[in-house]
């Protein structure tokens, strides 16, 4: 794999919105053409172990979200799990929102210039109940699947050894 050279951000303006890189303006043009209603950067949460600031709230108090372009997953990365590693570096610093909001949709996009929404490379997805983290990606939009980061995969395996016993 070659590994591509860091890209600074950008500072661009959206309907008047001063946004930190044109990634996220055309995150948010792709939102608009898809009907959502968004706002940028509107919380920071803060804990013992780090603070959050989203990107994005979606639909009126709905998910939070933190957008990465999507060649850090795509490009300088040899191996499956030195990506599970970053985006899990990514997912437990987000995770500070529960301690404020426990019932918070929390959503890591990875983003490609000039695409829909649905069409995002790959998507994680959380909440604080049920199997914490899950992923879709173009492919898989109809069938989510466990994020097999972040020990996940591990804890259900443990479970269903408890179950069998």
């Amino acid at each position: 794999m070659s590994k591509r050279p860091h890209i600074p951000a950008r500072p661009t303006v959206y309907k008047g919105i001063q946004m930190r890189s044109r990634l996220e303006a055309d995150y948010a043009s792709a939102l608009d053409r898809d009907g959502r209603q968004w706002d940028y950067e509107t919380t920071c949460f803060a804990g013992p172990d780090g603070q959050w600031l989203p990107d994005f709230r979606l639909d009126d108090g709905g998910a939070y979200v933190e957008l990465k372009p999507a060649y850090l997953i795509e490009w300088d990365t040899r191996e499956l799990d030195d990506v599970y590693d970053r985006v899990d570096e990514i997912l437990r610093k987000m995770t500070v929102a529960w301690l404020s909001e426990p019932k918070a949709h929390l959503e890591l996009v990875f983003w490609s210039y000039g695409l829909d929404q649905v069409q995002a490379p790959l998507t994680v997805t959380g909440s604080s109940s049920g199997p914490i983290w899950h992923t879709y990606s173009p492919s898989t939009l109809d069938v989510p699947m466990l994020w097999p980061g972040m020990g996940q995969t591990d804890a259900v395996a443990e479970m269903r050894v408890r179950e069998q016993s």
